[in-house]
């Protein structure tokens, strides 16, 4: 269960995916291991609730991402490794190595 919800999650924008992929699928196998605690019923009804989730999920990021301007969509996703940390001057920062 938890090795096709990692195959939809390739469904999902790669930025978007880069963001919260890692999360999501942690989350899931958390709530799996909850479920099949409790019981049987759980277990099964649960990867369905989250595979259906899932594809809302892509469908509307899918839609998000072909109507924003890429601008936009860089302003939610940036690379976090390049971003400027407070208190580190421009000059300091952008130096030519």
């Amino acid at each position: 269960m938890r090795v096709a919800y990692h195959w939809l999650l390739l469904l999902l924008p790669a930025d978007f995916r880069r963001a919260f992929g890692p999360a999501m699928g942690a989350d899931f196998a958390r709530l799996l291991s909850d479920a099949r605690r409790h019981s049987l019923a759980r277990a099964v009804r649960l990867p369905a609730r989250e595979y259906l989730a899932l594809l809302r999920c892509a469908s509307t990021e899918w839609l998000a991402t072909i109507t924003a301007a890429p601008f936009q969509r860089d302003m939610i996703f940036r690379d976090r490794s390049r971003m400027r940390p407070p208190g580190a001057s421009k000059s300091f920062w952008y130096i030519e190595s």
